[in-house]
């Protein structure tokens, strides 16, 4: 089954989304312990997954109601 490309738009907005959350919670939990290395790409994930919603966000127009075409019931 194909996928309509708004659909396949909001699992990619909706994915990168849980990603940046998950790591932002990760970088953030004082209990987590981990590699300095390990942290800067997590970090790098981010800003990318940042980046990538960004390019979405400038492709997303938000259609303005058309007052002037609506009518009295």
């Amino acid at each position: 089954m194909l996928m309509d490309n708004d659909l396949k738009k909001n699992i990619i907005i909706l994915a990168l989304d849980n990603l940046i959350s998950s790591y932002s919670i990760a970088l953030e939990d004082a209990e987590t312990t981990l590699e300095k290395e390990d942290i800067e790409t997590m970090q790098e994930i981010i800003q990318g997954a940042q980046e990538i919603l960004l390019e979405y966000s400038q492709d997303i127009t938000t259609p303005r109601p058309q007052w002037n075409k609506i009518s009295k019931t």
